[in-house]
């Protein structure tokens, strides 16, 4: 019987989609590494990228395999996650969704067949535990967590503007009082914010003189600091007779779940704050949030970057990244 693979003791010349997919390999490695302060996801994309390149250079089919390997697991946890998560894509999002798949199955398909070309020519697959370790820790990763970035300092100290951070999937699970939750922004349901809990379904809220209160007594809140020192009647004593335009879920907040001058959270709903109580777009002005848009809890930060007031990067990000907040962990 002939074995399926047989070594020449020298390798033919290169086939075209060898080639192709070499320098795809290491063009997409150079562009990711040049782009991570933007896409910080680029530190794991471009090493591996360039290994894999490195890899089919010494003609291991295996560094063809695993760029195929990791790239179906990448889409498919991608798709995964737009598709079945609490926030569902908008009729764009979808169809981009489906062309960025169709695109991901044409690229696995390339790097497979260059993988497959790499064996049958030169009888070498290299080594596949570490492809196959790499899929597996980047998917599990990329199921458990979602990676989400701050623009704004609706939270700060907590979380910076320029902060991107990792947020534990915990759809469905209930929040604790106190905890920060990423949530659907319940106006337009397209954006995502970020913003503590601090009011639980049946809870009393209100706020005098910037002291939030939760069912009549004073809560201790280290997290929150104020930029202001003027009182603002209504950000600052809530609930009372709004003084900006409110969203229509914050006038009805206002209209049917106030008793006794305080707020009363109805069943199944959220109050959130932001930790930085004098620049914060939160439940004050639209209204509640309910179990099912709360995506995730965020667990710590894996990039900041300083940011302007107008949230640009003055210069390359390079020379501004707080490398003193990577890996930080918050709460």
């Amino acid at each position: 019987m002939r074995p399926d693979i047989t070594s020449t003791g020298a390798s033919s010349p290169r086939p075209a989609v060898e080639i192709a997919v070499f320098y795809a390999a290491l063009l997409l490695g150079v562009v990711s590494i040049l782009a991570s302060p933007a896409i910080p996801e680029g530190l794991i994309r471009g090493p591996l990228c360039l290994l894999a390149a490195w890899g089919m250079r010494r003609e291991r089919a295996w560094s063809a395999y695993g760029l195929a390997l990791l790239a179906a697991v990448s889409a498919g946890t991608t798709m995964a996650n737009g598709m079945f998560g609490p926030q569902q894509p908008t009729s764009l999002a979808a169809a981009t969704l489906k062309l960025s798949a169709l695109v991901a199955v044409g690229v696995v398909v390339l790097f497979f067949l260059a993988g497959r070309s790499i064996e049958r020519r030169v009888g070498r697959r290299g080594r596949a535990w570490p492809w196959i370790a790499a899929s597996m820790l980047i998917g599990g990763f990329l199921l458990l967590f979602g990676l989400y970035s701050t623009p704004t300092g609706s939270m700060e100290n907590t979380l910076l503007a320029g902060d991107h951070i990792a947020v534990w999937r915990s759809h469905g699970k209930v929040p604790a009082r106190g905890e920060m939750v990423v949530h659907i922004y319940p106006v337009n349901r397209t954006d995502i914010f970020v913003k503590r809990v601090v009011g639980l379904p049946g809870d009393r809220v209100r706020i005098r003189n910037k002291q939030l209160f939760v069912n009549g007594a004073a809560v201790a809140e280290p997290y929150a600091i104020h930029k202001t020192e003027y009182l603002d009647n209504y950000r600052d004593n809530f609930p009372s007779e709004a003084n900006v335009p409110l969203y229509p879920a914050g006038r009805e907040m206002l209209d049917k779940h106030v008793v006794n001058g305080e707020v009363v959270v109805p069943a199944g709903r959220y109050f959130v704050l932001g930790d930085n109580r004098d620049a914060s777009l939160d439940s004050r002005y639209w209204g509640f949030i309910e179990l099912s848009d709360i995506i995730g809890t965020p667990k710590f930060v894996y990039y900041s970057v300083e940011q302007n007031a107008e949230g640009d990067v003055n210069g390359s990000p390079l020379l501004h990244l707080r490398w003193g907040r990577i890996f930080h962990r918050v709460s």
